[in-house]
């Protein structure tokens, strides 16, 4: 039964209901203004220190003052059942555009944008959502996505000890260590949980689907990513490889914040080169210990202008083209002499071959140890080089990568 007022406000009507609140359009007669009111459970309010917690989480929530999340106005309670009033959202939520249709790629980047943004302010300010999906993407009435339920997020977190939850958020987008029910979730947690929502908007479906919610829980552990292109073979082929790092399994692995997912949909809409994302994406597949991602990686500094080692992707997987001009480093090889005879003698090695460089240190003798090479004359611009070390690695040889293989047990 609805009510028809709660606290000061006046309701208007419900707007709908899930697991964890029942919504309802009301009107603050104070303010002049329409407000939506989150009521919750009320065996939250079972808890003795409830109610403590309560107000402060409330206190802290409605703290979060960000131009893309949606704000706290009040909160109380009702009849034994806490509430939070909230900015009222006309224009739906993500779900409703979801349900109609997929999302062109230029539609969730701008979406991905403004949610990672918001994101990532929370993280700055110690609060993870935890229950990130397309449900608790709002919208106003001129289209702008915003994020809501920070706070049913941070409240039902305080109050999980009490009611004997473990796992708190929705199956179907949990990353795989908080289904697993680690207690020390960081940031990366919701980044996953974006990765989901974005996979949902260019395909219409999840990735993982199950019966139940705990057979989705256990196909976010288990089950390898899927590929996005074959459900949508109609999506620039860049996509695979950013949903495999928006979905890896472990966090470290993942993009370490929303606008690191952001950045790479953004390229797509300014007509980057995808070689050079290749590159940058195919940098966190080589076979390497993970190192987590610093605030200098963040920047907008393009990859290429960056220190680090180049790598290679399965170009069939991808479906990437390689670039036009690969890169390839081979240990044990310096020229002594300057940097434009080490890009000579690596340009040859990887063309001609070593009668080619036999030709260009002018008839020195092939075999090993290689001699020293006499100096060119003092008017030329040849650069001088003084010692050639033998190549130990045959040229064509590929770098190796990581293949995860995991299967249905769990194992």
């Amino acid at each position: 039964m609805t009510p028809s007022q709660i606290g000061r406000y006046e309701v208007v009507r419900e707007l709908g209901r899930g697991g964890m609140a029942v919504v309802y359009l009301a009107r603050d007669p104070l303010m002049k203004r329409q407000v939506a009111i989150k009521v919750l459970p009320r065996q939250f309010t079972f808890d003795p220190q409830f109610r403590t917690r309560f107000q402060h989480e409330a206190e802290v929530i409605a703290a979060l003052d960000h131009a893309f999340i949606v704000p706290v106005y009040d909160y109380g309670e009702f009849d034994e059942q806490p509430y939070i009033v909230m900015r009222y959202m006309s224009g739906g939520s993500l779900s409703d555009q979801i349900r109609q249709s997929a999302l062109s790629p230029t539609q969730a980047g701008r979406i991905v944008e403004r949610i990672g943004t918001a994101i990532d302010y929370a993280h700055t300010q110690g609060i993870i959502h935890r229950d990130l999906k397309p449900a608790n993407v709002l919208f106003d009435s001129e289209g702008n996505a915003f994020l809501s339920d920070f706070g049913i997020a941070k409240i039902a977190e305080s109050s999980a000890a009490f009611t004997g939850t473990a796992v708190l958020g929705t199956p179907e987008y949990m990353s795989p260590e908080q289904a697993l029910g680690n207690k020390k979730l960081d940031g990366r947690t919701d980044i996953y949980s974006l990765g989901v929502v974005l996979f949902q908007m260019l395909t219409g479906q999840l990735p993982f689907e199950a019966d139940t919610p705990m057979g989705a829980a256990v196909a976010h552990i288990n089950q390898p990513v899927p590929d996005i292109l074959a459900v949508n073979p109609a999506l620039p082929p860049v996509f695979g490889p950013i949903i495999r790092r928006a979905l890896a399994k472990e966090p470290e692995q993942r993009y370490q914040t929303g606008k690191q997912l952001a950045d790479a949909m953004s390229r797509l809409d300014v007509g980057e080169e995808s070689a050079t994302l290749h590159e940058e994406i195919s940098w966190t597949m080589v076979e390497t210990p993970a190192v987590p991602v610093s605030a200098a990686s963040t920047s907008a500094e393009p990859p290429s202008a960056r220190s680090r080692p180049p790598a290679k992707t399965n170009d069939n997987e991808a479906g990437i083209p390689a670039p036009a001009a690969p890169r390839r480093s081979r240990t044990g090889l310096f020229v002594v002499g300057g940097t434009l005879a080490l890009l000579l003698c690596i340009g040859l090695a990887a063309t001609v071959g070593n009668s080619a460089l036999r030709g260009f240190f002018q008839n020195q003798t092939p075999t090993l140890p290689v001699a020293a090479l006499p100096n060119p004359p003092a008017d030329t611009l040849t650069p001088t080089v003084t010692e050639v070390i033998p190549i130990t690695a045959p040229i064509g040889l590929r770098d190796t990568y990581i293949e995860y293989i995991l299967d249905g047990s769990g194992v």
